[in-house]
């Protein structure tokens, strides 16, 4: 099913997928079936960075008391 941009639809929900796509302040939000906003990309690297960010610190708060991080199981 191919959708053409128009002035008109602002909500398209594919049929087979069942996932909402809206057009937001100029954005393209994607929307899963039960209403969960799909989390954009780069919101996804923001996460991940700064969960990287936090387990580097713990692995030195571990090290600072003398536990290798990289030996625990």
């Amino acid at each position: 099913m191919a959708v053409h941009p128009t002035s008109k639809p602002r909500i398209v929900t594919s049929p087979r997928l069942g996932v909402r796509f809206t057009l937001e302040d100029g954005a393209l939000v994607l929307y899963r079936p039960g209403g969960e906003r799909f989390v954009p990309y780069v919101e996804l690297r923001r996460q991940l960075e700064r969960e990287r960010q936090r387990a580097e610190r713990l692995a030195q708060r571990l090290r600072e008391l003398g536990v290798n991080p990289d030996e625990i199981e």
